[in-house]
């Protein structure tokens, strides 16, 4: 008893010690550079810089993906819920530098509120969580991507993207008022790619393979009583 009561307080230290500081990837995640006690956050905007980071060692299309930042105007947070427009760029691997630009993607999403806060500049922002379906799958094993917000009027409510701790500490960034530059920075983007969704079982087949082991189950039980 005394043995049980010690795991179930080390659960809750546990679960009090993490909560607030990380968000994890979905069951389709194919790769995964999770929230972990974000250490920065850059812009990635159209009125500002563009975050990028790679990806390596895929065995399946890539269907969408999720991502993890705030919206601030350098006052604090400046979010309101509704969709945002964000362009989402896929690219080759160059010897672990960005290649070719392989597809781009402009989507709305609705992001999540992960009820996690991040200090930024003397301000909690709430961390929002995107959970993006691409219209087409992307077969890459390795490459780079990178997801900016739409911002076409220079709002100064803008997206930055968080980093995690999780990772191999190597992406990039790219400055707005020097475009064709890119700088490689060791730091880790939050983010996950998503495969393929397994395509789910109706309730009709589930019942009918209930139903075949329930009767198997009948004609063993009869055979041992004949």
């Amino acid at each position: 008893m005394k043995k049980l009561i010690l795991l179930l307080a080390f659960g809750v230290f546990t679960a009090t010690f993490t909560f607030g500081q990380q968000d994890d990837c979905g069951v389709n995640s194919i790769f995964g550079q999770p929230l972990l006690n974000p250490p920065s956050a850059y812009t990635s905007d159209e009125a500002g810089n563009t975050q990028l980071d790679n990806f390596y060692g895929l065995t399946e299309d890539i269907a969408g993906m999720t991502f993890w930042g705030f919206m601030n105007d350098g006052n604090g947070d400046c979010y309101s819920s509704g969709s945002q427009d964000f362009e989402i760029k896929f690219y080759q691997d160059n010897s672990g530098g960005v290649g070719t630009l392989v597809t781009t993607f402009t989507v709305t999403v609705t992001p999540s509120n992960t009820g996690l806060t991040y200090s930024y500049n003397g301000h909690d922002v709430s961390i929002l969580k995107y959970d993006v379906s691409f219209p087409s799958n992307i077969t890459l094993s390795d490459g780079w991507f990178s997801a900016v917000k739409s911002n076409p009027t220079g709002n100064s409510c803008r997206f930055y993207f968080l980093n995690t701790t999780n990772g191999d500490d190597h992406s990039a960034y790219i400055t707005l008022s020097d475009p064709s530059t890119i700088h490689y920075v060791s730091n880790n983007r939050a983010f996950c790619l998503n495969g393929v969704p397994p395509i789910p079982l109706s309730k009709w087949a589930v019942a009918f393979g209930v139903l075949l082991i329930l009767g198997f189950i009948v004609i063993r039980y009869k055979t041992k009583m004949a």
